[in-house]
Protein backbone atom coordinates (compact mmCIF):
# COMPACT_ATOMS: atom_id res chain seq x y z
CA UNK A 1 0.00 0.00 0.00
CA UNK A 2 1.59 3.18 -1.28
CA UNK A 3 2.45 5.55 1.69
CA UNK A 4 1.80 3.51 4.32
CA UNK A 5 3.37 4.45 7.56
CA UNK A 6 4.44 1.78 9.98
CA UNK A 7 5.70 2.36 13.40
CA UNK A 8 8.26 0.24 14.87
CA UNK A 9 6.66 -1.29 18.07
CA UNK A 10 3.18 -2.13 16.41
CA UNK A 11 2.47 -5.07 15.11
CA UNK A 12 0.40 -6.09 11.75
CA UNK A 13 -1.18 -8.24 9.72
CA UNK A 14 -1.09 -7.18 5.89
CA UNK A 15 -4.06 -9.17 4.17
CA UNK A 16 -4.81 -9.53 0.29
CA UNK A 17 -8.54 -9.96 -0.55
CA UNK A 18 -11.01 -10.02 -3.01
CA UNK A 19 -11.15 -11.69 -6.81
CA UNK A 20 -7.39 -11.76 -8.32
CA UNK A 21 -8.67 -8.95 -11.03
CA UNK A 22 -10.06 -6.86 -8.06
CA UNK A 23 -7.61 -7.15 -5.33
CA UNK A 24 -7.30 -5.41 -2.45
CA UNK A 25 -4.46 -5.08 0.07
CA UNK A 26 -5.56 -4.35 3.62
CA UNK A 27 -3.35 -3.22 6.90
CA UNK A 28 -4.78 -4.77 9.98
CA UNK A 29 -3.33 -3.08 13.28
CA UNK A 30 -3.10 -5.62 16.13
CA UNK A 31 -3.80 -5.40 19.67
CA UNK A 32 -2.82 -7.66 22.64
CA UNK A 33 -2.24 -4.85 24.74
CA UNK A 34 -4.96 -5.30 28.01
CA UNK A 35 -6.42 -8.63 27.76
CA UNK A 36 -7.61 -10.05 30.86
CA UNK A 37 -6.09 -13.56 31.64
CA UNK A 38 -9.66 -15.22 31.29
CA UNK A 39 -10.42 -13.83 27.88
CA UNK A 40 -10.28 -14.10 24.40
CA UNK A 41 -9.56 -11.28 21.90
CA UNK A 42 -11.63 -12.18 18.47
CA UNK A 43 -11.88 -9.54 15.79
CA UNK A 44 -13.86 -10.60 12.54
CA UNK A 45 -12.85 -9.21 9.16
CA UNK A 46 -15.24 -10.41 5.99
CA UNK A 47 -13.38 -11.13 3.12
CA UNK A 48 -16.23 -13.57 1.71
CA UNK A 49 -16.40 -12.43 -1.95
CA UNK A 50 -19.53 -14.78 -2.27
CA UNK A 51 -21.05 -12.82 0.28
CA UNK A 52 -22.82 -9.84 0.99
CA UNK A 53 -23.72 -8.01 4.10
CA UNK A 54 -23.84 -10.25 7.23
CA UNK A 55 -24.63 -10.33 11.02
CA UNK A 56 -22.75 -12.35 13.23
CA UNK A 57 -24.00 -13.79 16.57
CA UNK A 58 -22.71 -16.16 19.47
CA UNK A 59 -25.38 -18.90 19.61
CA UNK A 60 -23.48 -20.85 22.20
CA UNK A 61 -26.59 -20.24 24.21
CA UNK A 62 -29.26 -21.05 22.28
CA UNK A 63 -31.80 -19.30 23.97
CA UNK A 64 -30.10 -16.26 24.28
CA UNK A 65 -28.16 -15.51 21.27
CA UNK A 66 -26.08 -12.39 20.61
CA UNK A 67 -25.15 -10.21 18.10
CA UNK A 68 -21.54 -9.69 17.99
CA UNK A 69 -21.38 -7.27 14.68
CA UNK A 70 -23.89 -6.29 12.53
CA UNK A 71 -24.18 -5.31 9.15
CA UNK A 72 -20.81 -5.92 7.87
CA UNK A 73 -20.06 -5.08 4.41
CA UNK A 74 -17.74 -6.99 2.54
CA UNK A 75 -13.75 -5.65 3.08
CA UNK A 76 -14.89 -4.29 6.43
CA UNK A 77 -12.93 -5.27 9.79
CA UNK A 78 -15.02 -5.67 13.28
CA UNK A 79 -13.55 -3.94 16.43
CA UNK A 80 -11.74 -6.56 18.72
CA UNK A 81 -14.25 -8.16 21.06
CA UNK A 82 -13.04 -9.41 24.54
CA UNK A 83 -14.82 -12.70 25.34
CA UNK A 84 -14.59 -15.13 28.38
CA UNK A 85 -12.09 -17.83 27.10
CA UNK A 86 -13.83 -20.90 26.00
CA UNK A 87 -15.95 -22.38 23.05
CA UNK A 88 -18.25 -21.05 20.66
CA UNK A 89 -20.71 -21.14 18.37
CA UNK A 90 -21.12 -18.49 15.28
CA UNK A 91 -24.24 -18.14 13.51
CA UNK A 92 -23.94 -15.93 10.29
CA UNK A 93 -27.10 -14.38 9.11
CA UNK A 94 -26.63 -13.01 5.17
CA UNK A 95 -30.57 -11.86 4.34
CA UNK A 96 -30.87 -9.69 7.57
CA UNK A 97 -33.57 -11.53 9.45
CA UNK A 98 -31.85 -12.18 12.48
CA UNK A 99 -31.52 -15.97 11.51
CA UNK A 100 -28.27 -17.61 11.08
CA UNK A 101 -28.17 -18.83 7.64
CA UNK A 102 -24.48 -20.68 8.20
CA UNK A 103 -22.97 -21.60 11.53
CA UNK A 104 -19.41 -21.99 13.02
CA UNK A 105 -17.90 -24.33 16.01
CA UNK A 106 -14.87 -22.03 17.25
CA UNK A 107 -12.93 -24.20 19.15
CA UNK A 108 -12.37 -24.36 22.96
CA UNK A 109 -9.60 -21.23 23.21
CA UNK A 110 -7.50 -20.44 26.26
CA UNK A 111 -7.36 -17.17 27.83
CA UNK A 112 -4.99 -14.48 26.55
CA UNK A 113 -5.84 -15.95 23.06
CA UNK A 114 -5.56 -13.07 20.55
CA UNK A 115 -7.48 -14.39 17.04
CA UNK A 116 -8.42 -12.96 13.94
CA UNK A 117 -11.53 -14.73 12.13
CA UNK A 118 -11.49 -14.38 8.41
CA UNK A 119 -14.56 -15.52 6.39
CA UNK A 120 -13.15 -16.78 3.25
CA UNK A 121 -14.74 -17.63 0.48
CA UNK A 122 -14.01 -21.28 -0.77
CA UNK A 123 -13.73 -22.44 -4.55
CA UNK A 124 -17.54 -24.12 -4.40
CA UNK A 125 -18.72 -21.10 -3.23
CA UNK A 126 -19.45 -21.84 0.38
CA UNK A 127 -17.54 -20.15 3.09
CA UNK A 128 -15.03 -20.92 5.77
CA UNK A 129 -13.48 -19.11 8.74
CA UNK A 130 -9.88 -18.65 8.69
CA UNK A 131 -8.50 -18.28 12.05
CA UNK A 132 -5.05 -16.44 12.27
CA UNK A 133 -3.71 -16.41 16.13
CA UNK A 134 -0.98 -14.08 17.31
CA UNK A 135 1.81 -16.25 16.34
CA UNK A 136 1.27 -16.46 13.38
CA UNK A 137 -0.22 -20.00 12.81
CA UNK A 138 -3.54 -20.34 10.96
CA UNK A 139 -6.93 -23.09 11.24
CA UNK A 140 -9.38 -23.43 8.83
CA UNK A 141 -13.29 -23.96 10.78
CA UNK A 142 -15.81 -24.91 8.12
CA UNK A 143 -19.28 -24.76 8.32
CA UNK A 144 -21.61 -26.78 9.97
Amino acid sequence: ISGLALDSNTFYTAVAFDDLSNIQALPLVEDFADLAATDIRVRAIHAAVTVGEVDIWNITDSMNPTPLYTDVPFGAVGAYADLPAGAYDLGFDVDNDSTPDVTFDLPDLPGGTVVNLFAVSDTDDSVFLLAQFADGTTARINAN
